[in-house]
């Protein structure tokens, strides 16, 4: 139709079949993430795996980050892109959340004098060596251990910010971001529902009362008509 080979669309009146919605994939949680920092062997893989879960970096992004990129004042890195733009691949500013921030700033003061990237020494094989690390960690394995990273950090961004912002953050677009990156969180539903699960010790409570109701019941006397049906 546009370039005038056909004067109508033959499909105009079909309906598009709905993609299919990847959200098959691991959600990790800030308790997992802090086990994975905490076993990490060196500030690169550390400041590489925050920089994926975190503020939603792709592996490469995170490999060429350099600490010029990061304004400390503003929070925000800047993800640059060399040669020419497109929707996936273009500069992009990604704001840090606190963890993120506090994380980066202890590791740039501890750098060695003149150090550039924010993770040096590229692994030969990241993925392997991450599912390794998890491993280590107490955690099961899972699929693409990076990319799933960058999964996280878009579905908790999208569950707190406009859909246009996120997909501006982490570098595509928002179609992409629901087929592939969205995975709706157990707390959001709780959010909308009125479930709560942030009373653990009123929950705590309510257990050791009925448990000292279940002990009182089972250490009194037995009567000598129920010892005797016992005993029978």
């Amino acid at each position: 139709v546009k370039y005038g080979h056909i004067i109508a669309n033959p499909f105009r009146h079909e309906v598009a079949a709905p993609a299919d919605i990847d959200d098959d994939w691991q959600y990790v949680t800030m308790d997992m993430l802090g086990k994975l920092l905490d076993n990490a062997p060196t500030s690169a893989w550390r400041c590489r795996i925050a920089l994926c879960r975190l503020a939603g970096l792709r592996f490469g992004e995170a490999q060429r980050l350099t600490w010029a990129d990061i304004d400390w004042t503003e929070r925000t890195l800047i993800v640059r892109h060399r040669g020419a733009a497109t929707p996936k691949k273009r500069t992009r500013i990604v704001p840090m959340q606190p963890k993120l921030h506090d994380l980066l700033l202890a590791e740039y003061d501890a750098a060695e004098e003149g150090a550039t990237l924010v993770c040096p020494g590229a692994p030969n094989n990241a993925n392997r060596d991450l599912k390794a690390l998890i491993r280590r960690s107490g955690i099961a394995p899972w699929d693409k251990p990076f990319h799933t990273l960058r999964k996280n950090c878009d579905t908790d961004w999208l569950a707190e910010h406009p859909v246009m912002d996120v997909a501006n953050w982490m570098g595509h677009s928002p179609e992409v971001a629901r087929k592939h990156y969205h995975q709706t969180r157990q707390e959001v539903l709780d959010r909308v529902t009125g479930q709560t699960h942030d009373y653990p010790e009123v929950l705590k409570a309510q257990i050791a009362a009925l448990q000292k109701r279940l002990d009182s019941a089972t250490n009194q006397p037995q009567s000598s008509s129920a010892a005797q049906g016992e005993e029978s």
